[in-house]
């Protein structure tokens, strides 16, 4: 029985669908840990106000995806548990996806030993559809950067748009820009 099955565990977790700046891909977290990218046919063609067209009795219109990659963020190497936000960023050549992960499990109780317990992970996959080995080579080598812990209270990720690029963390108690190199926090209140 996987999580997709699991009627509860997709109710605590739903489905999350983004698509890249450039319109190539489309990744979309389902369960808890199982992402898919969706490789777009004709990316130029893309609109999000227009359905494609369907015949009677089909369900959907496949002519828009070409390709989908499986993947379970749990077999990395470096596993990413409790996904809270995914984004594609903007400005790289290939579609860079930023993932909102809990380190640890943090609850009320546990505050005062782990305060910073959320990281943000870059990953970049090649969308080539390879056997299952390769695959997880290459997913493996994709996850290019983790972030420095952050707080417990993270909530969402926004892509800054280039030549600045990085991306802002939006916290219940402050604001933080990040880059790969460097960061910058800005606090809402005192708790921050």
């Amino acid at each position: 029985r996987t999580a997709v099955d699991d009627i509860p565990t997709c109710i605590r977790h739903p489905t999350k669908a983004v698509i890249d700046p450039k319109r190539t891909c489309i990744a979309m977290l389902v369960g808890p840990s199982t992402l898919f990218f969706l490789t777009l046919a004709n990316p130029d063609g893309f609109d999000y106000n227009r359905r494609p067209q369907i015949s009677e009795g089909q369900h959907s219109s496949w002519e828009t995806i070409n390709g989908a990659v499986s993947i379970n963020l749990i077999e990395l190497d470096k596993p990413l548990y409790r996904i809270r936000d995914i984004r594609f960023l903007d400005g790289y050549n290939r579609p860079t996806l930023a993932i909102m992960h809990e380190l640890i499990p943090t609850w009320s109780v546990r505050l005062p030993v782990h305060r910073s317990t959320v990281a943000v992970s870059i990953m970049s996959p090649l969308l080539v559809e390879r056997d299952s080995r390769e695959l997880k080579d290459q997913t493996i080598q994709s996850i290019s950067w983790t972030s420095r812990p952050l707080p417990h209270n993270s909530i969402k990720i926004i892509p800054v748009l280039p030549p600045d690029g990085g991306f802002i963390i939006l916290t219940t108690n402050a604001i933080i820009y990040m880059t790969y190199t460097s960061g910058l926090a800005y606090g809402l209140n005192a708790l921050a």
